[in-house]
């Protein structure tokens, strides 16, 4: 290529239509797909633990390092789920990025798990979700100010759709002839509470918990006492859950709380909203 070309080639390059997207980092893909919502094609967002992976249990590679790299936004949950990977890993790599904590957000509407602490499966609300999106079009309009109006709108539009999903969860749940059941290694606090179910036990009090003899013998005895009962279990945990519901004689009914079949937030929480309710006993 002549000289001149190359020079044409480097000033496309430089000019504001091929300028380098911002960068903005989720710890976890539900977070991630609502801040694509909000953030456009103008912002590439990238994910830190895969879907599908514990949190509790995700051990960072090196190539997590390589996705913080000119991160201008951070955005974590907090409350204990992820805070350890912000520390190790966000802040030294990343010095300069804006972190977002949803916990602190959203704090006055933290709910308690069975153990006392604040339970942090936050992203499971929409209703929730619908006060966080303000806020990353708030934060984004800071950090890219000439585009500010548009991300103020997308945080609206998106904020709309999140509680139109939610509206459309509690119409389908309606349908259902029970709201009770057992869950599994996730106390489901926030589906519980938006939805009107109650969770009649808890099985593996957390994620790495085993769960032992006499919780199943309890479960069980509620099996009996109230009759049918669904076992609720975060997807990944399906396998084993499933054992457990074949003992309990029950319906598994797997939730995919963090994005591993679709990482579309929308997407996932509508099938999620389907299996619950056919789950509970829905037509």
């Amino acid at each position: 290529m002549r000289r001149g070309h190359w020079l044409i080639l480097l000033l496309l390059l430089a000019a504001p239509g091929y300028a380098a997207r911002l960068v903005a980092v989720a710890t976890i893909q539900p977070y991630a797909s609502l801040l694509a919502e909000v953030l456009g094609k103008g912002w590439e967002v990238r994910t830190l633990i895969p879907p599908g992976a514990v949190q509790e249990l995700y051990t960072p590679k090196p190539s997590d390092v390589q996705k913080l790299i000119g991160a201008r936004l951070v955005v974590a949950n907090g409350l204990s789920l992820d805070d350890w990977l912000i520390e190790r890993l966000v802040k030294p790599n990343a010095p300069r990025a804006r972190i977002l904590y949803a916990g602190k957000l959203l704090k006055d509407t933290i709910l308690p798990m069975p153990n006392g602490e604040g339970d942090p499966h936050l992203w499971t609300d929409p209703k929730r979700m619908a006060t966080l999106v303000l806020a990353f079009g708030r934060v984004a309009a800071e950090l890219d100010p000439q585009n500010a109006p548009v991300y103020r709108a997308r945080a609206e539009r998106t904020k709309a759709r999140l509680l139109e999903l939610a509206d459309r969860t509690q119409a389908l749940i309606k349908k259902a002839p029970r709201r009770d059941l057992i869950a599994y290694k996730n106390p489901f606090t926030y589906l519980a509470e938006r939805y009107g179910l109650t969770i009649r036990f808890l099985i593996g009090k957390t994620p790495t918990s085993e769960p032992t003899p006499r919780e199943i013998a309890s479960a069980g005895a509620l099996e009996k006492r109230y009759g049918f009962l669904p076992l609720v279990a975060p997807l990944q945990f399906a396998p084993e859950a499933r054992k457990f519901a074949n003992v309990l004689n029950t319906r598994l009914v797997a939730l995919d709380l963090v994005g591993s079949e679709s990482p579309d937030y929308f997407a996932t929480w509508e099938r999620n909203a389907l299996k619950l309710a056919e789950g509970l006993g829905a037509p």
